[in-house]
């Protein structure tokens, strides 16, 4: 038996859009009360919820609320709001905005006195104390404690290069899970496998098809005691990129996977002196005194982005992202890249960069970080990005030396072919975020030795030993 409704505030339902606030959850352990008086043969003791993005959250909070819930599908959910909308402290605009924008549109929604208040709010950067408690309010990462006392069963599903909620924020909150659990993590982009199945694009192998069926599967473990393997198979499967929407699965036996499985690369970054590109490596720099520079560059002055807002997303699956990175600007963007690998590596997880060092000509600014697949050519397919923005508050001073925390990426299974070549590019603005620093630069220093830090897994086609990018 199935029951939907449609969340306060939106469409015809009463109310105001308050984002999943307390009055929200109320709502759902409501519904399940209405189910049962309702329906009378429904089994009181097998209850679940499942939403896609903005219903995946309150799933979550509402199994935290009414310990009547035993399993949850939380899809292409957000698990902590203020740092999805604030990843990395880098303020998703866009984004932002359209979420924000339609729950005013006529007829669709009605929105809540304070939502455009504490949006605001994080668009002038102002009162953020305010913005993050209001937001942490409504995260799952909130009320994980309540989640692990009513243990309902949560299966999640996500996209690798989700540009609304960061697939490496949903890892982060998965791992912090202490209840029975599955992860999928797919090519695409916000919900986009999810509302394929919804919308019947279900083909064999297709990212829609695997999410449904796991779905499916996760019930009728949960709620009708079938034995069916979904919980004894392994807990994390993540589609293999850049090879389009039918790409296979690999599966992990647990998170982080196990060492005889994975290992972390470093590559070190070394300074481009008088070439085009700097270096990726696996020998550490030395190149104390070097220094590369450059400048806030906008959208027609940068090679490297995220593409173009939205419609990039939707077809990226499709139509790659890629850059002409021999036609990058060095006066905007500084490209750090590999020899071509020996042999095929399959980087899974999430990279992340460390150990850089800036000296910047403001107190606020964007690093924004791509990395890339490229071919013999200098054509580069975009693997996965990270963005830091750095604000008065960190401590940064005009002319002085500040190393930056460490940059994580979107998570990534991407198998680079043997030949192919890595790329790392850094830029100060991409179209995905609110701008900062317009009109400032950066020099960068590598007495701190940055690195690229790689988390390569074993070819599902090997039965060897973990095979290192070797450059």
């Amino acid at each position: 038996m199935c029951v939907e409704y449609e969340s306060r505030g939106w469409y015809s339902s009463g109310g105001r859009i308050n984002v999943a606030s307390s009055d929200d959850i109320k709502d759902v352990s409501a519904v399940i009360d209405w189910a049962l008086k309702k329906f009378h043969h429904v089994d009181s003791e097998s209850i679940a919820v499942a939403g896609i993005s903005y219903g995946s959250m309150m799933s979550q909070l509402a199994a935290a609320a009414d310990p009547r819930i035993r399993a949850v599908l939380a899809l292409s959910g957000g698990s902590n709001l203020f740092d999805e909308l604030y990843w990395q402290k880098s303020i998703a605009r866009p984004w932002g905005s359209l979420l924000v924008e339609s729950g005013k549109f006529p007829l669709v929604g009605r929105e809540g006195a304070n939502v455009s208040k504490m949006y605001h709010r994080l668009l002038k950067h102002k009162e953020m104390d305010i913005v993050a408690g209001w937001c942490f309010s409504r995260s799952m990462e909130n009320v994980l404690k309540q989640i692990h006392v009513n243990r309902p069963a949560i299966y999640m599903s996500h996209q690798h290069q989700d540009n609304l909620f960061h697939s490496d924020v949903e890892l982060r909150a998965w791992h912090e899970l202490q209840v029975p659990k599955k992860l999928d993590l797919s090519q695409g982009t916000h919900a986009s496998a999810e509302i394929l199945g919804l919308l019947g694009v279900r083909e064999t192998k297709a990212a829609s098809d695997h999410i449904w069926n796991n779905a499916l599967r996760w019930l009728d473990r949960w709620l009708k005691g079938v034995h069916n393997g979904v919980d004894s198979e392994d807990p994390v499967n993540m589609q293999l990129g850049g090879a389009g929407a039918m790409s296979p699965y690999v599966s992990f036996p647990s998170w982080p996977p196990p060492p005889d499985i994975s290992t972390s690369v470093k590559l070190f970054m070394h300074p481009r002196a008088s070439r085009k590109f700097g270096v990726l490596a696996l020998n550490s720099t030395t190149a104390e005194f070097e220094v590369d520079k450059i400048s806030y560059g906008t959208a027609h002055e940068q090679t490297m982005s995220s593409g173009y807002f939205f419609l990039s997303d939707l077809f990226k699956v499709l139509v790659p992202i890629t850059a002409q990175l021999n036609n990058a600007d060095t006066r905007h963007s500084v490209i750090y890249k590999s020899a071509g690998l020996p042999s095929p590596s399959l980087i899974c997880g999430v990279p992340q960069v460390s150990g850089l060092t800036v000296v910047p000509s403001t107190r606020r600014f964007q690093i924004v970080l791509y990395m890339y697949d490229v071919d013999s050519n200098g054509l580069g397919k975009l693997i996965a990005h990270g963005t830091r923005v750095s604000w008065e508050e960190d401590g940064v001073e005009p002319g002085v030396r500040f190393l930056l925390p460490d940059i994580r990426f979107h998570t990534c299974c991407y198998e680079v072919a043997a030949g192919r070549a890595l790329a790392l590019g850094i830029n100060m603005h991409d179209g995905l975020y609110a701008p900062v620093g317009v009109g400032s630069s950066i020099s960068f220093h590598y007495a701190n030795q940055p690195r690229l830090h790689l988390p390569i897994v074993r070819h599902p086609s090997s039965s060897g030993h973990i095979q290192e990018v070797l450059v």
